[in-house]
């Protein structure tokens, strides 16, 4: 993703500076959640999100929220459209959570499993980095 500058308009709601151009990039699809048979990623929020790490023995796992939960339902209608339609939804529509495998100790990290398909994809670059630092 292209990282620009906010726009020095003064307004409490500030567009970007397109036109200067971007001042850096991030990679955020190492944050993303998908699958491997669709083309959609889901960038999550929240403050905790990206303090979750990988691990292959996760004490954790995500799954879709319930209303019970916080409130804020999944709303399943918008499971079968597109990209392209979910793109053009302006309000939170998919919400996930955290859910403890078992009893998470307070200075303890909380972990997932990525997936194999991420685990290969990681040691590829790894693979990729360490061969460009020997240089």
């Amino acid at each position: 993703v292209k990282v620009f500058s906010d726009s020095e308009t003064g307004e409490e709601f500030q567009d970007y500076d397109r036109a200067a151009g971007p001042i850096g990039q991030q990679l955020i699809m190492n944050y993303c959640f998908g699958h491997p048979e669709s083309s959609l990623l889901l960038f999550p929020l929240g403050s905790h999100v990206g303090l979750i790490n990988h691990d292959e023995k996760p004490n954790a796992y995500i799954t879709w929220s319930r209303i019970k939960d916080n409130g804020l339902p999944n709303q399943h209608k918008y499971q079968d459209d597109t990209v392209q339609e979910l793109a053009k939804v302006d309000k939170i529509v998919v919400v996930m959570k955290v859910v403890a495998l078992r009893e998470i100790a307070e200075d303890e990290e909380i972990t997932i499993d990525y997936g194999k398909e991420w685990v290969d994809a990681w040691e590829t670059y790894m693979k990729h980095w360490e061969a460009i630092a020997a240089k």
